[in-house]
Protein backbone atom coordinates (compact mmCIF):
# COMPACT_ATOMS: atom_id res chain seq x y z
CA UNK A 1 0.00 0.00 0.00
CA UNK A 2 1.25 3.45 -0.90
CA UNK A 3 0.31 6.75 0.71
CA UNK A 4 0.37 10.01 -1.22
CA UNK A 5 0.38 13.15 0.88
CA UNK A 6 -0.10 16.51 -0.83
CA UNK A 7 0.14 20.01 0.55
CA UNK A 8 -3.03 22.04 0.04
CA UNK A 9 -1.70 25.21 -1.55
CA UNK A 10 -5.10 26.33 -2.83
CA UNK A 11 -3.95 25.73 -6.42
CA UNK A 12 -5.55 22.65 -7.97
CA UNK A 13 -2.91 22.72 -10.71
CA UNK A 14 0.10 22.77 -8.38
CA UNK A 15 2.45 20.02 -9.51
CA UNK A 16 5.52 21.10 -7.54
CA UNK A 17 7.22 17.87 -6.36
CA UNK A 18 8.11 19.57 -3.05
CA UNK A 19 4.39 19.62 -2.27
CA UNK A 20 4.01 15.84 -2.64
CA UNK A 21 5.27 13.06 -0.38
CA UNK A 22 4.78 9.49 -1.54
CA UNK A 23 5.67 6.66 0.82
CA UNK A 24 4.92 3.04 1.58
CA UNK A 25 2.76 2.01 4.51
CA UNK A 26 5.84 0.54 6.22
CA UNK A 27 7.92 3.70 5.80
CA UNK A 28 5.04 5.87 7.03
CA UNK A 29 4.69 3.53 10.02
CA UNK A 30 8.34 4.11 10.93
CA UNK A 31 7.86 7.87 10.63
CA UNK A 32 4.77 7.58 12.88
CA UNK A 33 6.86 5.67 15.43
CA UNK A 34 9.37 8.51 15.57
CA UNK A 35 6.59 11.11 15.71
CA UNK A 36 5.06 9.21 18.61
CA UNK A 37 8.42 9.26 20.38
CA UNK A 38 8.63 13.04 19.98
CA UNK A 39 5.07 13.54 21.25
CA UNK A 40 3.84 14.84 17.89
CA UNK A 41 0.72 12.65 17.69
CA UNK A 42 -2.62 12.71 19.46
CA UNK A 43 -5.29 10.08 19.80
CA UNK A 44 -6.80 7.76 22.33
CA UNK A 45 -5.24 4.61 20.95
CA UNK A 46 -1.75 5.05 19.61
CA UNK A 47 -0.66 2.00 17.63
CA UNK A 48 2.07 -0.41 18.53
CA UNK A 49 5.38 0.26 16.79
CA UNK A 50 5.38 -0.66 13.09
CA UNK A 51 8.42 -2.88 13.36
CA UNK A 52 9.60 -5.53 15.77
CA UNK A 53 11.91 -3.06 17.49
CA UNK A 54 10.55 -0.65 20.08
CA UNK A 55 9.45 2.83 19.03
CA UNK A 56 12.05 5.54 19.21
CA UNK A 57 11.69 7.72 22.25
CA UNK A 58 13.07 11.24 22.46
CA UNK A 59 12.30 12.71 25.90
CA UNK A 60 12.02 16.42 26.52
CA UNK A 61 14.85 18.07 28.39
CA UNK A 62 14.39 18.60 32.14
CA UNK A 63 12.56 21.83 32.83
CA UNK A 64 11.07 21.98 29.33
CA UNK A 65 7.40 21.43 28.69
CA UNK A 66 6.31 18.09 27.33
CA UNK A 67 4.51 17.63 24.03
CA UNK A 68 2.52 20.55 22.72
CA UNK A 69 -1.19 20.54 23.36
CA UNK A 70 -2.59 19.01 20.24
CA UNK A 71 -0.71 17.56 17.34
CA UNK A 72 -1.62 15.29 14.45
CA UNK A 73 -4.36 12.78 15.20
CA UNK A 74 -2.84 9.32 14.72
CA UNK A 75 -5.80 8.08 12.67
CA UNK A 76 -5.05 10.66 9.97
CA UNK A 77 -1.70 8.92 9.36
CA UNK A 78 -2.90 5.33 9.55
CA UNK A 79 -5.44 5.16 6.75
CA UNK A 80 -5.78 6.64 3.31
CA UNK A 81 -8.93 8.01 1.81
CA UNK A 82 -8.90 11.77 1.90
CA UNK A 83 -7.88 12.50 5.47
CA UNK A 84 -6.94 16.16 5.96
CA UNK A 85 -4.28 17.28 8.43
CA UNK A 86 -4.80 20.95 9.25
CA UNK A 87 -2.04 23.52 9.45
CA UNK A 88 -2.86 23.97 13.16
CA UNK A 89 -2.37 20.24 13.83
CA UNK A 90 0.93 20.28 11.95
CA UNK A 91 2.09 23.40 13.80
CA UNK A 92 1.33 21.76 17.17
CA UNK A 93 3.20 18.61 16.14
CA UNK A 94 6.21 20.63 15.01
CA UNK A 95 6.15 22.58 18.29
CA UNK A 96 6.52 19.28 20.15
CA UNK A 97 9.39 18.28 17.88
CA UNK A 98 11.12 21.66 18.21
CA UNK A 99 10.79 21.48 22.03
CA UNK A 100 12.80 18.23 22.11
CA UNK A 101 16.45 18.55 23.10
CA UNK A 102 18.78 19.38 20.22
CA UNK A 103 20.80 16.16 20.63
CA UNK A 104 17.64 14.08 20.16
CA UNK A 105 16.69 16.04 17.04
CA UNK A 106 20.25 15.68 15.71
CA UNK A 107 20.08 11.89 16.09
CA UNK A 108 16.71 11.75 14.33
CA UNK A 109 17.97 13.95 11.50
CA UNK A 110 21.15 11.89 11.00
CA UNK A 111 20.63 9.75 7.89
CA UNK A 112 22.72 6.95 9.42
CA UNK A 113 20.93 6.84 12.80
CA UNK A 114 17.47 8.33 12.48
CA UNK A 115 14.32 7.00 10.88
CA UNK A 116 14.52 6.66 7.10
CA UNK A 117 13.36 9.86 5.41
CA UNK A 118 13.01 11.89 8.62
CA UNK A 119 14.71 15.11 7.39
CA UNK A 120 12.59 15.26 4.22
CA UNK A 121 9.46 14.37 6.26
CA UNK A 122 10.03 17.23 8.70
CA UNK A 123 10.70 19.62 5.80
CA UNK A 124 7.44 18.45 4.18
CA UNK A 125 5.51 19.01 7.41
CA UNK A 126 6.99 22.52 7.74
CA UNK A 127 5.82 23.36 4.19
CA UNK A 128 2.37 21.95 5.00
CA UNK A 129 2.13 24.19 8.08
CA UNK A 130 2.81 27.24 5.88
CA UNK A 131 -0.26 26.41 3.78
CA UNK A 132 -3.74 25.09 4.58
CA UNK A 133 -2.49 21.63 5.55
CA UNK A 134 -1.89 18.20 4.03
CA UNK A 135 -4.28 15.78 2.35
CA UNK A 136 -3.60 12.05 2.78
CA UNK A 137 -4.70 9.70 0.02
Amino acid sequence: MTFLLTIDTGDDHDHDPKNRYETSALALGLLRDAMQGFGMLTGDQLPLPSSSRPALYYPAAPGQPGPAAGGIPIDKLTRSGGQFITAAEITAALAAYDAAPEPARAIAEDENCGPYGWPSWIAFLRRGAEHAGIRVS
